[in-house]
């Protein structure tokens, strides 16, 4: 009878970790908030207008491909050659960055170049984001900016 019993507590145990592990699924299943495609682009546009390039990096998937008006760049070694060569324009490029937009894993943010200098260019970025990482993104620009 001792025996039983035992194995009846086992496969209550059992059940009940089941139960509990499908219920938890979901919330394994969901991202990080972290890891939303708000939370990355907003992450992103942060890091972009600090040049801090290094971190700006590490939201771009491995093999992401940015599309600049001139040709596409293809993976995070190329992004970053594009980002180095910012700094190294005399003078350097400044940016000011509205809040993005977010629609399921597509971002949009407009930006403007020299902000309240001869020559301000307005444009917008385009982001595709998928399992926490900039996969695709495309810059316009978008004309003239106002002064």
């Amino acid at each position: 009878m001792r025996m039983r019993h035992s194995n009846v507590v086992v496969r209550r145990a059992a059940l009940a970790i089941t139960i509990g592990l499908l219920s938890s699924r979901t919330a394994w299943a969901e991202p990080s908030a972290r890891n939303t495609p708000d939370a990355v682009v907003d992450r992103h546009i942060a890091t972009f207008l600090a040049r801090n390039w290094d971190q700006a990096l590490l939201d771009y998937a491995d093999d992401a491909v940015f599309m600049l008006p001139n040709g596409p760049l293809e993976g995070k070694k190329a992004i970053k050659g594009f980002f180095l060569s910012l700094d190294a324009q005399k003078p350097a490029p400044r940016f000011t960055a509205s809040k993005a937009s977010v629609s399921g894993d597509v971002a949009m943010e407009d930006w403007v170049m020299n902000a309240g200098q001869p020559g301000a260019l307005k444009g917008r970025d385009v982001f595709i984001i998928r399992e926490g990482k900039i996969r695709f993104q495309t810059t316009i620009g978008l004309g003239p900016a106002q002064p």
